[in-house]
């Protein structure tokens, strides 16, 4: 995001800015990094994190998290083709 976005999110919530600014094209100079579909499962990992950091490990309760733990490889799945999508078009500008 460096090279391209020219800076790093900042602040409390940098996770999730980056998080956005991957979803969304910037014109001109390159398209989004992962898809909306992707970034709405994302989120929701985002807020288990939120969770997790802020309550103590014996309160989680398993319903409440297991279909994201359950789904990740899924999610991982998704991600590594977003990604190989992305690379390809950086490698056909080039």
């Amino acid at each position: 995001t460096i090279f391209i976005n020219n800076e790093l999110p900042k602040g409390e919530d940098w996770h999730k800015e980056l998080l956005l600014q991957m979803a969304y094209p910037i014109e001109g100079i390159r398209g989004a990094v992962i898809s909306q579909d992707l970034l709405e499962k994302l989120k929701e990992y985002l807020r288990f994190r939120h969770l997790f950091r802020n309550i103590y490990g014996f309160e989680l309760k398993w319903e409440k998290f297991k279909n994201l733990s359950l789904s990740l490889h899924i999610i991982l799945g998704e991600l590594k083709g977003d990604l190989e999508r992305f690379t390809d078009t950086l490698n056909k500008v080039r």
